[in-house]
C-alpha cells in the first residue's frame, strides 16, 4: 500500500504537461521505431535476395526501396548494391550510370571508393581501358591509403 501511495505521490507532485511530454516521448521513439522497422524490411529483403544470387530480383528490390525510402539511411547502400547487382548481371553501362549516381549524390559515403572501382570495371569490361585506367587513378589519389586503393593499383597492373 505504501509503494502505490508513493507512487500516487510521486505522479501528482510531478507536472501534468511533463508527464504528458514523457508519454508523447515514448509515443514518438515506438513509432520511429515502427518505421524504421518498415523501412529496414524490405531493404533486408533485398539483401537477402543479392545473398542468394537473384541478382535481377534484388537489382529491382534495391530501385524500388530507393523509390520508396530515399531519405533512408539505407538509401545510398541501396544504390551501391544495386549498381553491384548490374554488374554481376553484366549490364555494364548501367552499372555506370548508378554507381556515378552513388558517388554524385552522396559523395562523402564510405562506399564511394568501391563504387568507383566497380564503374572502372565496367569501363574495362566495356573495352574502354584508357577510362578504367583514369579511374582506377582517381581512386588511388583520392583514398590512397584504403582497400580500395590497393585493390585498385593491383586492377590497374591488370589493365596493362
Amino acid at each position: 500500500m505504501r509503494s502505490v501511495r508513493k507512487s500516487a505521490a510521486r505522479a501528482s507532485s510531478t507536472p501534468a504537461s511533463t508527464r504528458a511530454s514523457a508519454s508523447s516521448s515514448r509515443a514518438k521513439l515506438r513509432s520511429t521505431a515502427r518505421r524504421s522497422w518498415r523501412r529496414s524490411a524490405p531493404y533486408d529483403a533485398a539483401v537477402e535476395l543479392l545473398k542468394a544470387g537473384d541478382y535481377k530480383k534484388a537489382a529491382a528490390a534495391f530501385s524500388t526501396f530507393g523509390a520508396e525510402w530515399p531519405k533512408s539511411a539505407y538509401a545510398a547502400d541501396a544504390v551501391y548494391w544495386r549498381g553491384s547487382c548490374l554488374f554481376a548481371l553484366e549490364q555494364y553501362k548501367s552499372t555506370i550510370n548508378v554507381q556515378n549516381s552513388l558517388i554524385r549524390s552522396y559523395p562523402k559515403h564510405p562506399r564511394v571508393a568501391d563504387a568507383m572501382i566497380s564503374v572502372a570495371s565496367s569501363q574495362a569490361a566495356l573495352g574502354n581501358v584508357k577510362a578504367a585506367s583514369a579511374t582506377l587513378a582517381k581512386v588511388i589519389k583520392q583514398y590512397p591509403n584504403s582497400d580500395a586503393a590497393k585493390t585498385a593499383a593491383q586492377l590497374q597492373k591488370t589493365l596493362k
